[in-house]
């Protein structure tokens, strides 16, 4: 999953060099688009805005309509320790660095999601290994956050699948909490 994971970010390496950073559309005709960059400093990070707390103003989100961090909480939460861990310098230099520290952290969203998929099934731990090679998660991984909320889901599928339900409904509620789509999972269960 590592190796994975390393050949999507080679993969973005002509938008890290500069097509985020470029007028016109480089980074769509390179395949490497990602909101990590674009976000920082859109949604007030690079200001050190606290999300949810602090009003982005439209001069920093490019959009009247955006004063609060749009992003379910905990997800917002991630962004802002991110943010935390990336030192403040050029706002090129920045945003790279906040794309970095983030590639860094949903890395290990990317361990947990491969290793809670391969304990689910305890006689089919091979399971790991579809998204652990899988050329989507190289592709996506670095697009968005969406990775922890998956991770967070997957974890708690892994608890449910062990009978350890009410683990299970506090990792699910944190799943639903980074992003909607794990309430999904709920109907499967039911």
């Amino acid at each position: 999953v590592i190796g994975m994971f390393a050949l999507g970010m080679v993969q973005k390496a002509s938008c890290y060099s500069g097509a985020w950073f470029q007028t016109g559309d480089p980074q769509f005709f390179h395949a490497c688009y990602s909101d990590i960059p674009h976000l920082y400093a859109q949604r007030g990070f690079a200001t050190d805005l606290v999300p949810y707390f602090d009003r982005i103003p439209d001069a920093v989100s490019g959009s009247p309509d955006i004063h609060y961090l749009e992003y379910p909480v905990l997800t917002g939460l991630f962004m802002e320790v991110a943010s935390w861990l990336t030192p403040h310098g050029s706002a090129q230099h920045s945003a790279q660095t906040y794309w970095m520290v983030n590639a860094g952290m949903l890395v290990i969203c990317a361990i947990v999601l491969v290793v809670c998929v391969a304990r689910t099934n305890r006689r089919r731990p091979w399971d790991g290994l579809f998204i652990a090679l899988s050329p989507a998660l190289a592709l996506t991984a670095t697009i968005n956050w969406d990775l922890f909320a998956v991770a967070l889901a997957a974890a708690g599928i892994m608890l449910w699948s062990r009978g350890r339900a009410g683990w299970a409904g506090v990792v699910l509620g944190l799943a639903i909490a980074a992003k909607l789509f794990p309430v999904l999972l709920l109907v499967a269960i039911f």
